[in-house]
């Protein structure tokens, strides 16, 4: 049993950086899951059903564009972030790399949102979707 212990100290000394980032991931993670529990609620609550249905009607479709601009960003970067620390600059150069993409992701999800809303009036709600994009 003391050898299992000593491995178990020895592993953790070792990854204290990555065991500190995975709790925080959790906690992160934990906390955007039980806000919804709290908050919707208390939304309905103060707006009524019709009102939260036009705002949850928003919400979800200007989730459709973040869904564009993410595009799985979180997991490749952090791969090759993972797969290239040890080499000076290529974090840089691959955060750089990242943040043009989403940029162009974000103008482009931008300018079809602008022309769907424009094309399409959806229940007469436009300042609310503008405003949840």
């Amino acid at each position: 049993m003391g050898v299992f212990k000593e491995k178990l100290k020895l592993i953790i000394t070792n990854n204290k950086t990555s065991i500190t980032n995975l709790v925080f991931q959790y906690l992160n993670n934990g906390i955007s899951y039980l806000i919804p529990f709290i908050l919707i609620p208390y939304l309905i609550l103060t707006l009524g059903l019709e009102e939260y249905g036009k705002f949850a009607f928003a919400f979800a479709f200007a989730s459709y564009f973040k869904i564009i601009v993410d595009f799985g960003f979180d997991i490749s970067v952090t791969k090759h972030i993972l797969n290239y620390c040890k080499i000076k600059n290529v974090n840089s150069s691959i955060f750089s790399m990242m943040f043009v993409a989403k940029l162009t992701l974000v103008l482009f999800s931008a300018l079809f949102f602008f022309t769907v809303i424009s094309v399409f009036t959806i229940n007469n709600n436009s300042e609310l979707l503008i405003i949840c994009f």
